[in-house]
C-alpha cells in the first residue's frame, strides 16, 4: 500500500497569513489531529537556523501547529539538540537564547522550548533497531519519554548527504552527542597543542582517564579513548580536533538508522517546508539564497515517503538530478532506499494535492 503524501502549493511571496491558512487546510486533510494523544507530551522538532540565516522556517509557522495540538488535547513544545561544533547552538543555554533571538518565543510559536539532550548533549537513550536488534543507536534522552513527535523540516542541500529533509532532521537532529559523533567522525579526537591551555578541565570529564597532561598541554591516549565526545563539549578553547570526513554512503545509512531509533514506538507526523530551497543547510551562519522556485508544504506520516516525494518534485523543478545542483558526488537517495530497507518507511508513495 502506498504511503499518502499531501502537498499544498505555496511560496514565500504569499506572506504569513496566506501560508497559515494553507497549513491549516493541509493539517486537516492529512489527518493531523488523529495522531495527537490526549494529554500527551508532543515534541515539535525543527531547526532554529544558525546566526545570519534568513531561509529557515519562520517562527510564526509553528503557531497554528501548536494550536492544533492543543485543540486535539496534546501538550506541545519545541525541541532541538546541541551541535557538536562550537557556536551559538552548542549547549542548551546558548541554543535556547539563540532560538529566542530568532523569534521562537512562546508568544510567537505558542510553545516553550525544551532541549531534548540535556545541558550539553550528554542525556541519551540507547535504542535497538527493530529489524536489526544487534544494532543500537544513541538518541536524545527525552525522545524516548514523549508521547508523540511532529517533525517540521526545511529541505535543503547538505554537504554530507546531498539533501537534508525529514530523515536528516530526525537522525542527526535528535541523536545524542555520541550519536552525532558516530555519524560524523571516522577517527578519535586529538588535541591542538597551540590552542590547549593545559587547564585540565577535559581530564576531569574524561570517563576513561584517556587524557593526561604532557608538559603544558594535554594529550589523548587513543587506546583508551571511546570517542564519547566529552572533551569536545567541555573544552572552552576549541582545542579538541576531530576528523569530520566520513564515507558519504555510510553517513546516510547511519542517519537513517538513528531516525529509526528516534521514531520507534510513538506516533509521528512529518511536515516538509519546501520553500526557499538552498544549496546548503540552515546550520551555515550565512544569509543564503534560494536556488529553486518554491514548491510548497508537504505532510505525511511516513518520513521516507515525504523525502522521496520532496526529492522527486525538486528534481522535476530543477530538470536534473538534485545532486547536480547541490553536491555532485552525493547520491541523495541512499538515505531513502536504506531507510525503507530497515523499516523507517516506504519509498512507494501517493501524492495527494490539496487546495484551499
Amino acid at each position: 500500500m502506498k504511503s499518502p503524501v499531501f502537498l499544498i502549493r505555496a511560496s514565500h511571496d504569499e506572506g504569513p497569513e496566506r501560508i497559515e491558512k494553507k497549513l491549516k487546510r493541509l493539517l486537516t486533510d492529512a489527518g493531523f489531529d488523529s495522531l495527537i494523544p490526549e494529554k500527551g507530551l508532543v515534541a515539535v522538532k525543527t531547526h532554529f537556523g544558525e546566526k545570519k540565516s534568513v531561509t529557515h522556517i519562520p517562527p510564526h509557522f509553528f503557531k497554528p501547529i501548536s494550536a492544533r495540538i492543543k485543540q486535539a488535547g496534546g501538550r506541545p513544545f519545541l525541541t532541538e539538540t546541541s551541535t557538536l561544533y562550537k557556536g551559538s547552538r552548542s549547549d542548551a543555554l546558548c541554543h535556547t537564547l539563540h532560538a529566542l533571538d530568532h523569534g521562537f518565543s512562546v508568544e510567537n510559536t505558542g510553545m516553550p522550548i525544551v532541549m531534548a539532550d540535556g545541558l550539553k548533549g550528554e542525556w541519551e537513550s540507547e535504542v535497538a533497531l527493530p529489524k536489526r536488534p544487534d544494532k543500537k543507536v544513541k538518541v536524545a534522552g527525552m525522545i524516548t519519554r514523549i508521547h508523540a513527535l511532529v517533525c517540521v523540516s526545511h529541505p535543503t542541500g547538505h554537504i554530507a548527504l546531498g539533501y537534508g529533509g525529514a530523515i536528516k532532521n530526525l537522525g542527526m537532529g535528535l541523536s545524542s552527542r555520541k550519536g552525532k559523533l558516530t555519524m560524523h567522525s571516522s577517527i578519535k579526537p586529538s588535541i591542538d597543542s597551540e590552542r590547549c591551555t593545559g587547564c585540565k578541565h577535559c581530564m576531569n570529564w574524561c570517563p576513561e582517564n584517556a587524557i593526561t597532561l604532557n608538559g603544558y598541554t594535554v594529550v589523548i591516549d587513543e587506546s583508551k579513548c571511546i570517542g564519547c565526545g566529552e572533551c569536545l563539549t567541555e573544552c572552552r578553547f576549541d582545542a579538541v580536533r576531530y576528523n569530520w570526513e566520513m564515507d558519504k554512503t555510510e553517513i546516510q545509512k547511519l542517519t537513517a538508522e538513528h531516525a529509526v531509533g528516534v521514531t520507534n514506538g510513538k506516533p509521528c507526523f512529518y511536515i516538509n517546508y519546501a520553500i526557499r530551497f538552498t544549496k546548503d543547510c540552515d546550520c551555515y551562519g550565512t544569509a543564503k539564497e534560494a536556488i529553486l522556485k518554491d514548491i510548497g508544504i508537504f505532510a505525511s506520516q511516513d518520513p521516507v515517503a515525504i523525502d522521496e516525494a520532496c526529492i522527486t518534485l525538486l528534481e522535476a523543478q530543477a530538470g536534473k538530478p538534485l545532486c547536480d545542483i547541490t553536491y555532485p558526488d552525493r547520491d541523495v537517495r541512499i538515505q531513502t532506499r536504506y531507510g525503507e530497507a530497515i523499516g523507517l518507511g516506504s519509498r512507494d508513495y501517493e501524492l495527494i494535492e490539496v487546495a484551499l
